[in-house]
C-alpha cells in the first residue's frame, strides 16, 4: 500500500487508465464490472474530460459536450444505452427535437434559417428553402448518406470497431455481407467533399460553407477533412435516434460511470498527473510513475490521452522507433473552439 497526501493506493492493480474522460471512465466502469481491479488517474477533480461542467460564481455551465447521441436503442446504434444497460446504472436523458439552427442569407439576400430538426423530412423543408436551386442535389446527396449510414449500421453489430476486430471477425464479416463489405472498402478513403462533388454540379460556395459549418460544430473539421463515414452517422444519427442532454448537465454522464466504477471496487486517484508509463526491456508496460515520483504497477495500462501525449511523453522515447513518433506528429489537430460563458 501507498499513502499520498490525499489517497490511499495498493502497490499493484490488474489495470491502470490513464485519465478519466469519458472513453477512460468508461473502460474503467465496464472492467470493473467485470471484477478487474481498476484503477483511473486523472490531474482533474472530476471525471469526464470534454463531458462534464463547470460551477464558478453560483454559475453552471456546460465545459463541452453538450449534444449526445446512442441513447435511442430503438431506432440506432446505441453505445451509451448498452453501457448503461450493462452497468445498470440509470440516468435520465431529455430527448431534443432539434440540434442546431443556422441562420443567414440565401441567393436574393433573404433572411432563411435552416433547423437541424429530428424529423428529416421537416428538416429537408427548411433546407430546401435556403437553397431553392439545389433541391434535387440535396435530395440526391442526403439520399446516398442514408444509404451509407445503414450500410454501415448493418455491419456494426457489436460495440467493438471495425478496425478494432481481429482478422477472424472481419473475414465472417465480408462473407455475411459481401456487397456491403465492398461499398464499406470503397468509401473508407473517402471524404465529404468529394462525394459532394458527385452531387453538387454547380460550384457554390454557400453550399460547402453550410456543410463546414455544420461540421465545425460538431467534429471542429471541415468537409474535405471529414471521412464520409463519419460524416454519414454523424448527420444522419440525427434523424435516427436524434441527440439528448442528461438531466442536470452532461456531468451526469461520467458521474454516473464513476458511481459504477466504485460500486463495483474501482477507484479513482484525482488531482495526480502520470508523468510517463514505466516499460520493461521485453517492452510490456507494468505501471505508472506520477509527477510526484510515484510509481504504481499494473498487469495493464490503458491509455486515454491523445496521441501526441502517448507518443511525446507518456512512452518513454527509448521505446519507440524515430519513424513512429514521425508517424503520430504527422497528425494534424482539429480546429479549436473559443467558448465564452457569461452569467446573469
Amino acid at each position: 500500500m501507498k499513502i499520498l497526501e490525499d489517497a490511499l493506493i495498493k502497490d499493484k492493480y490488474d489495470v491502470i487508465i490513464v485519465g478519466a474522460g469519458i472513453g477512460g471512465i468508461t473502460a474503467a466502469a465496464l472492467l470493473a464490472n467485470k471484477g478487474v481491479d481498476t484503477l483511473v488517474i486523472d490531474q482533474h477533480y472530476l471525471p469526464g474530460g470534454a463531458c462534464s461542467s463547470l460551477k464558478k460564481m453560483g454559475q453552471a455551465t456546460d465545459i463541452g459536450a453538450a449534444l449526445l447521441f446512442g441513447f435511442d436503442s430503438s431506432e440506432s446504434f446505441s453505445p451509451h444505452s448498452y453501457v448503461m444497460n450493462v452497468l445498470k446504472e440509470p440516468i435520465n436523458m431529455i430527448n431534443h427535437d432539434s440540434t442546431y439552427r443556422c441562420n443567414f442569407t440565401n441567393k436574393k439576400g433573404e433572411h432563411v434559417e435552416v433547423t437541424f430538426w429530428k424529423d428529416f423530412n421537416r428538416f429537408f423543408k427548411d433546407l430546401v428553402v435556403a437553397f431553392p436551386e439545389h433541391r434535387e442535389e440535396m435530395k440526391s446527396f442526403f439520399e446516398n448518406l442514408e444509404d451509407i449510414y445503414s450500410s454501415l449500421m448493418s455491419l456494426t453489430t457489436s460495440v467493438v470497431p471495425v478496425s478494432e476486430q481481429g482478422i477472424l471477425d472481419k473475414i465472417k464479416m465480408f462473407f455475411k455481407h459481401p456487397i456491403l463489405a465492398y461499398k464499406m472498402l470503397k468509401w473508407m478513403n473517402t471524404d465529404m467533399k468529394t462525394l459532394m462533388d458527385n452531387h453538387f454540379k454547380n460550384d457554390d460556395p454557400r453550399v460547402k460553407t453550410f456543410f463546414d459549418l455544420l461540421l465545425s460544430l460538431m467534429l471542429t473539421t471541415k468537409v474535405e477533412e471529414t471521412p464520409i463515414l463519419l460524416a454519414a452517422a454523424i448527420f444522419m444519427i440525427s434523424f435516427h435516434g436524434g441527440a439528448c442532454y442528461p438531466q442536470g448537465s452532461p456531468q451526469a454522464l461520467p458521474n454516473a460511470l464513476e458511481r459504477a466504477l466504485e460500486r463495483n471496487d474501482g477507484s479513482i486517484l484525482y488531482r495526480h498527473m502520470v508523468e510517463k508509463i514505466l516499460i520493461d526491456d521485453n517492452k510490456k508496460a507494468y505501471g505508472v510513475k506520477l509527477d510526484d515520483g510515484t510509481e504504481i504497477n499494473a498487469n495493464f495500462i490503458i491509455s486515454d490521452a491523445s496521441i501526441w501525449q502517448n507518443f511525446n511523453s507518456l512512452i518513454p522515447k527509448e521505446h519507440l522507433s524515430a519513424e513512429k513518433i514521425e508517424w503520430a506528429n504527422s497528425f494534424k489537430p482539429t480546429l479549436s473552439a473559443l467558448i465564452m460563458y457569461m452569467g446573469v
